[in-house]
């Protein structure tokens, strides 16, 4: 009887307790959370005077057209057409980029040969047109909803890699 007792007094305290506990596997509360994903919307403003976690130096919430004016040249210089930097860019841009645009940038890229809404978009023609200040603003605020912002996944310095590399293929 003692038993018994002491099996029905735990189970009543459990389920008494359940309501309020969040180490049972079918409270999904940590789970149903309002979230907001990286390319989801506009991204959120940065706080005046804030310090960039990651080290970036760069606004995120400036328009495409604005952040152009106070970027400053491709940092990487001369050395922006080396192969080291260059085959730095490409890992990177493999990684980030051709699932979308493909790996020869031309917009053959398994997302946008589903048909998932995102056209195709040849970066052969436009980096070779394009200043690398335009480049780097597109790839690090994005392009609205087609193309989402990457400065979450990349550095400046990554982003500036990957803008080489865009040359390369552009044949500059």
């Amino acid at each position: 009887m003692p038993k018994m007792r002491t099996l029905v007094l735990t189970a009543v305290a459990i389920l008494a307790g359940a309501g309020s506990a969040s180490a049972f596997w079918f409270i999904t509360d940590m789970f149903d959370q309002v979230s907001k994903k990286p390319q989801e919307g506009t991204p959120m403003h940065t706080p005046a005077d804030s310090v960039p976690a990651d080290g970036g130096t760069y606004p995120i919430d400036l328009p495409r057209a604005e952040l152009v004016k106070i970027l400053p040249e491709n940092p990487y210089g001369a050395r922006a057409t080396s192969e080291e930097v260059r085959a730095a860019g490409k890992v990177l841009f493999e990684r980030n980029c051709a699932i979308c645009h493909g790996l020869t940038g031309m917009g053959d890229g398994p997302v946008a040969a589903a048909g998932k809404g995102i056209p195709p978009f040849p970066l052969i023609g436009a980096a070779a047109a394009y200043p690398d200040q335009l480049l780097f603003a597109q790839i690090w605020v994005g392009n609205n909803a087609i193309m989402g912002p990457y400065y979450w996944a990349m550095s400046p310095d990554e982003v500036w890699q990957v803008v080489s590399y865009l040359r390369k293929l552009a044949g500059k």
